[in-house]
């Protein structure tokens, strides 16, 4: 697959077992820890010993730390180190999920089943004017006709923050599940599939805010936008 035509965000999800094992690891590393101060506070160590002692403390409770962080959450820490995934893709992502939006997206993806598809549109610029009334990020969800009531009747997953669309996969009718009322089709977002992952759109002028463009600096190139798909569900 040519690299354009491949997602560069991914959803990072800790399968249950992952974060099993996370757990065990990061209660073995505080145990260490707690098992180094116990016997470094017997006799009277020499300096150097102390120097070593302690830097094996301070790893072991980081390590354990991490391990809890995964096993808590269910999340990859790829945000501690912003360009941990680059040198596998080779470039940069389009759109960094953060982990309050990770968190987020996990949990549209486990209480709507009904959901086939998620596509992310657009993130709002690092540093854009606060007042500018824009939502942070734009995501599109594929499903059967019943999914937008489904969502619009969960308030739990509703967020100010997200503008979310909902395709219906029989008709390809495009709504929004809340906020500013929006109906139309799919047809006119010029919607085209580019790939299994990514896909091109231009978005209609009646859809609501002007879309942002994601990226550093958010230099406009031209009105064709790219979606990544973050997961989807096979039938």
């Amino acid at each position: 697959m040519p690299p354009e035509e491949r997602a560069t965000t991914r959803l990072y999800l800790v399968p249950a077992w992952l974060r099993l094992l996370a757990g065990v690891l990061g209660l073995a590393a505080l145990l260490a820890a707690v098992s180094l101060v116990g016997t470094g506070t017997r006799g009277s160590p020499d300096l150097s010993a102390l120097l070593v002692t302690g830097t094996q403390v301070i790893l072991d409770v980081c390590m354990g730390g991490l391990f809890a962080y995964v096993a808590v959450t269910g999340l990859a820490p790829v945000h501690l180190m912003r360009s941990a995934g680059d040198s596998w893709t080779g470039r940069a992502p389009r759109f960094r999920l953060e982990p309050d939006m990770q968190r987020y997206l996990r949990q549209l993806h486990a209480r709507q089943p009904e959901i086939t598809e998620c596509w992310i549109l657009c993130q709002l610029v690092k540093g854009a004017s606060p007042s500018q009334a824009l939502p942070q990020c734009w995501l599109l969800v594929f499903g059967p006709a019943s999914l937008a009531d489904a969502l619009r009747a969960d308030w739990n997953i509703r967020r100010r923050e997200v503008r979310l669309f909902v395709v219906d996969n029989e008709t390809n009718r495009l709504c929004t599940a809340w906020g500013r009322p929006y109906s139309g089709a799919l047809a006119d977002w010029q919607w085209e599939f580019r790939s299994d992952e990514v896909a091109h759109f231009v978005p209609p002028a009646d859809a609501g805010e002007q879309i942002p463009l994601a990226g550093a600096e958010g230099v406009p190139d031209g009105p064709v936008q790219v979606a990544e798909r973050l997961w989807g569900r096979t039938s």
